[in-house]
Formats: structure tokens, C-alpha cells, sequence
């Protein structure tokens, strides 16, 4: 490209040349002279800043061009500096400038101007050349913070806590060596005769700052700005933040209580990231840990368990740049590992305790409720009977509880294991004390047998065909020993007796009206269980007075003497007769108020 715009701009009169290839109308010279040309003086360092001599690599070329054009500077054939040819800008002073790249070594540097006219032709013309020398000047020097002035965790990272920081470095005895921050200077100091150098920053602001050195030699030339060393000031760092016991660490019924029986618990929270923070319990150091780098995020776990009791722990952070924070705002847990103490007062329900009494532990209930006293408040209460769990409840406040659950076996005597896990997760199973012993029987007894009327209660000719006068008559049996047996009347309960030892019963029964009685008898067992009814046992109550029988006739043949009709007798045997009494009733024969003799009446009541 720029071989093809020299050929186009060959003409020895150095005027504007036609180069559009279709005859365009040419514009008119725009040639620079030298004059027109110069060495910038803020990039002609060195003795002179006219004498077109520079340790600048990258100097600036002023020169008074024409508005609207474009230009492009050339060392030679090689393109240094305009980029495309691209419009330079004509600044304040009526100069334009353009910054070439340059080797060391002496360039005959021209600048091209492209004209274009109404018609898009252009045409090229170059400026008188200048010579522009480059030597090599001081080296570059990297400045390098002071390890003293390199605060916190690393004296190398360039992260500092100090506002006004201290850099050297190395460079030729007597060169000048002045600091940057951005475009602001730091400062400049000679180097010594070794060549050593320091410059003490005035305060700088908390953040990023970019320092590089410029130096420069006896003979004024420099070495421009070298790269840059980022120092990072940081002043201040925030207490360290949502101190917390992991969920794993929160042992027993809860996991957000602060409350464990964890030896040695972990404890978390979130600090500025990469900063190191001291945990203290009651304000004693017991540990130290470094904050993740990405998130801040930071876990300390204890490496020995702390005291029981309410621990109080507080966590500061030191950053990076050695920034030491207030105290962290308490974390307070209780460390508790006592075993809870036993449960003294178990008892089984009075609501699930069926049967004759509600306290003596024998029941036939499927779903059985327990309860008792004298738990820590909250802890978790568990029961057991013959080894199967009935269930789990929650201590209340007052310490009282009442577990319910089902239980399908039966047995006597079965043990009632209960035990409890306070809120920190201690227990006390392993020493169970074994409280209470509950019998549950779900089997019916047998149906009473053997009910009779009692032959003192039978009245009557007979004491054994259940025929009274009684109106309250005992009635006996047998049933299951300390069975609770009732006696019915049809449906009506006439009375209630509970069995001996020997499964013997007596009941003496309500008032009954006269009439027969088709009496019935059921046993319940101790846990409930109530038996089928028995065999029926009908009894009659007769309390109706029979009619009188008619007078006692004395038998003819009793009747001695000259009639057997005058009732004159001279036997000692004497038999009597007469009717008119009910049939089978006892007639008893008085001699005055004495007892003579008795006979059953027959059918016909004779």
C-alpha cells in the first residue's frame, strides 16, 4: 500500500500528483517544508530540546498541516506513525501531532498528506524530511514496595494497611528516578552511589494504584514510563459476621437451639474473604482459621472440648493487608453433656387401666397411655413395654409427660421401660431404671357355672327346687378366681360379687317381685374382659299364702271305742285327714300350740 502511493507520488517537481487513475482534477500543493516539522520538546529529552536527539521511543511530531487532511509519518518506507492515514485533529496551538514508534538509530521521517477533492480523486504529497535520532537511554525500573511498607499476611502480595508507602529500587549511580500514580507524581529522589533509591509516597487513597518510574540520566534522557507495579492500600475491615453452630454440632431434639452435647462443636461464619480470624470462647484465643477467598466464608472447629455450660464465643478478623477488626458480635451456646436424670413417677393411665380398677396396672386396652413427672423441660420421653415402643412424647415446661401407642401382645407382668434425651441429645438409656410392671389380657373368662339357690334361701317343703318366699334370696356359683361377677335378671343387674380364690361367688340379689326368675350370671376379669353369660338358673318367688286346709278329721280307725265317729280314743298313734289344702303344700298338725305331725297334700289336696 505504501509502495503503491510513492509511485503515484514520484513527480520531480514534488508537487501534487494526480493518482485517481481517471484523470481527476488535481488540488492544489500541500507540500510541508522541514520547517513545518518538528521534534515535539516534551519528547527532545536529553542536553538540547531542540536538537531532534531522544531517548523516546515513542516521540510526538508536531507539524502545521491543512484542515481536512489526512497524514501518515514514514521513517524510510516503513509506516511509524498515523494509522490508515487517519484525519489528525489540528490542537489549540494550531499544530498537529502525531506519536511515531521509533528503533534507536537515526530516521529520515517524512509526513504524507492525502487531498481529496470533490470528485473522490486524491493525491499524495510528502513533506520535506527531519532527521530524528534515537539513542538508547536509562534503563526501566519496576518500582518495588518495601517489605516494611508490605503490611499483613505477606510482605510480597502489594497489599498494604500504610497510606503512605516507601518504594525503591536499583539504577545507575546519579540518575534522577521520579514515581507516578496514574499521571499525579509521588515524587523524585537521585539515586545513590550505589545506585540504590528510595521514595516515601505521600498518603495515598484506599484502592488501586498503578506506580511506575520514569528515569532519568546526567544527560537528560529518560526512560519513560516503565510498567506498572499495582499496590493495593486498604485501611479498614469489617468485624467478622453470622456466627453460627453447624447443624451437625447442634446435637439433640433440635438443630438450631445452640444447645449440644458435641465435645467439640464447629463453628462457622463469614469474615472478608481471605482474611484470617482468631475465635475466642469467653474471650480466650482457641483457635485461628483463614477465610475462603472467594466467599469469606471461614469454620472453626475446637481442638478440645471446651467447659460445660454457656460458652460465648466472639471471632476478629485481620485482613490481608493487616487491617485488624473490632470483636464480632457474641455467639452463645450451651455445652451440656449430663445425662438427664431417671423418671421416678411412671404410671399407666387411669383411662387405659380398664377393668375392676383403674390402679392396678391389669388392662386389656390396645392403645395405652402413660404419663409422669419429674423430666428436664423439652426432652424427648420414650417408652417401652416387653421391649416393643409404645411412643415418643415432649417433656413440658413443668417437667410432666404422657406417652400413648399401641401395643398388641399380651403377658403379665411386663416390664415398662421408660428413659429420656434432653434437648443437648444426652440420655440416660443406658441405665434404664425398670418402673412400673403392667399386665395386659385381652382373653375373656369362662361363663360363671354352677348357680344355684341356696338351700337357706330355697324355702318351702323342698331346698333344693328353687321354689321361695324369699325376696331377696342369695344366689352362689363359681367363676374365674377374682373375677368380678355380675348377676342379671333377664337384662336387670340384681347384684354383683367378685370371686374368690377358689372361683367362689355369693350374691345376695335386689327386692325381687314374686313370679319367676330366669337369673343369669357374667364375669369380668381384672383387665376388663367380660365373659359369656351362664345357663340360666330360673328361680320362683311364692310369698302368696295358700287357702287354710279344712279341720283335721281323726281317722275312723283311730277313732276306738263304741264310735269311730266322737273323736274318744284310747290309741296313742292317732291319724288324721282332711282336704282343701293346695296340692303339695305341708300341712302341719298342732296339738294346741305343739307340732303333732306334718303331711304333703296330693293333687286333689288331700
Amino acid at each position: 500500500m505504501v509502495d503503491k502511493y510513492k509511485l503515484g507520488a514520484t513527480a520531480a517537481s514534488g508537487g501534487s500528483v494526480d493518482v485517481s487513475g481517471g484523470g481527476g482534477v488535481p488540488i492544489k500543493d500541500s507540500r510541508l517544508s522541514a520547517s513545518d516539522l518538528a521534534l515535539a520538546p516534551e519528547s527532545d529529552n536529553g542536553p538540547s530540546h531542540t536538537d531532534n536527539i531522544t531517548s523516546d521511543k515513542n516521540p510526538i511530531i508536531l507539524f502545521k498541516g491543512l484542515g481536512g487532511s489526512q497524514y501518515a509519518v514514514y521513517s524510510g518506507t516503513t509506516l511509524v506513525g498515523g494509522t490508515d492515514f487517519s484525519e489528525v485533529p489540528i490542537r489549540d496551538d494550531g499544530m498537529q501531532a502525531l506519536r511515531v514508534t521509533l528503533a534507536p538509530g537515526q530516521h529520515s521521517l517524512t509526513i504524507w498528506s492525502i487531498d481529496p477533492d470533490y470528485t473522490g480523486s486524491f493525491s499524495m504529497t510528502p513533506s520535506d524530511p527531519i532527521v530524528v535520532t534515537v539513542v538508547p537511554g536509562p534503563a526501566q525500573v519496576v518500582p518495588n514496595l518495601v517489605d516494611a511498607s508490605d503490611t499483613g499476611r505477606s510482605n510480597t502480595d502489594n497489599i498494604t494497611k500504610i497510606t503512605t508507602p516507601v518504594f525503591d529500587g536499583t539504577t545507575t549511580a546519579g540518575n534522577k528516578v521520579e514515581l507516578f500514580d496514574g499521571g499525579i507524581s509521588l515524587g523524585s529522589v537521585v539515586a545513590g552511589a550505589d545506585g540504590k533509591w528510595s521514595i516515601a509516597s505521600p498518603a495515598l487513597t484506599p484502592g488501586v494504584h498503578y506506580i511506575r518510574s520514569v528515569v532519568t540520566d546526567s544527560q537528560g534522557y529518560d526512560s519513560g514510563l516503565s510498567s506498572a507495579l499495582q499496590v493495593t492500600v486498604d485501611t479498614s475491615v469489617a468485624a467478622p459476621a453470622g456466627l453460627a453452630l453447624t447443624a451437625a454440632s447442634d446435637t439433640g431434639i433440635s438443630s438450631t437451639d445452640r444447645i449440644t452435647n458435641a465435645a467439640k462443636p464447629t463453628i462457622t461464619g463469614v469474615a472478608e474473604p481471605g482474611a484470617s480470624v482468631a475465635v475466642y470462647d469467653g474471650g480466650v484465643l482457641v483457635g485461628q482459621v483463614q477465610a475462603a477467598i472467594a466467599n469469606g466464608a471461614w469454620s472453626f472447629t475446637y481442638a478440645t472440648s471446651p467447659a460445660q455450660g454457656v460458652r460465648q464465643v466472639t471471632a476478629i478478623a485481620t485482613d490481608i493487608a493487616g487491617n485488624v477488626s473490632v470483636s464480632s458480635a457474641a455467639l452463645s451456646y450451651t455445652l451440656d453433656q449430663t445425662p438427664p436424670g431417671m423418671l421416678p413417677n411412671v404410671d399407666l393411665a387411669a383411662a387405659s387401666d380398664t377393668g375392676i380398677s383403674n390402679t392396678d396396672n391389669v388392662t386389656n386396652a390396645a392403645m395405652l397411655t402413660f404419663t409422669g413427672t419429674g423430666a428436664e423441660p423439652g426432652a424427648s420421653v420414650r417408652v417401652t413395654m416387653a421391649g416393643v415402643q409404645i411412643g415418643i412424647a415432649t417433656a413440658a415446661a413443668d417437667g410432666s409427660w404422657s406417652v400413648t401407642g399401641p401395643f398388641s401382645g399380651q403377658g403379665n407382668n411386663m416390664t415398662v421401660s421408660v428413659w429420656q434425651t434432653d434437648v443437648a441429645g444426652n440420655s440416660n438409656a443406658g441405665i434404664t431404671l425398670q418402673l412400673l410392671r403392667v399386665t395386659v389380657d385381652r382373653t375373656a373368662p369362662a361363663a360363671p357355672t354352677a348357680l344355684d339357690l341356696t338351700a337357706s334361701s330355697d324355702s318351702g317343703s323342698s331346698a333344693t327346687d328353687n321354689v321361695t318366699n324369699v325376696t331377696k334370696p342369695t344366689i352362689t356359683g363359681k367363676a374365674e378366681a377374682g373375677s368380678t361377677v355380675t348377676l342379671y335378671d333377664g337384662e336387670t343387674i340384681i347384684g354383683t360379687a367378685v370371686a374368690d380364690a377358689s372361683g367362689v361367688w355369693s350374691v345376695v340379689t335386689s327386692v325381687l317381685e314374686a313370679g319367676v326368675h330366669n337369673l343369669t350370671a357374667k364375669a369380668a376379669d381384672a383387665a376388663g374382659n367380660a365373659s359369656a353369660a351362664s345357663a340360666v338358673l330360673a328361680v320362683t318367688v311364692d310369698v302368696t299364702p295358700d287357702a287354710a286346709p279344712s279341720a283335721p278329721d281323726l281317722q275312723a280307725a283311730s277313732d276306738s271305742g263304741v264310735s269311730n265317729t266322737d273323736n274318744i280314743t284310747n290309741a296313742t298313734g292317732l291319724v288324721f285327714t282332711g282336704n282343701g289344702a293346695a296340692a303339695g303344700a305341708t300341712v302341719r298338725l298342732y296339738a294346741d300350740t305343739v307340732l303333732a305331725g306334718s303331711a304333703v297334700a296330693d293333687g286333689s289336696g288331700n
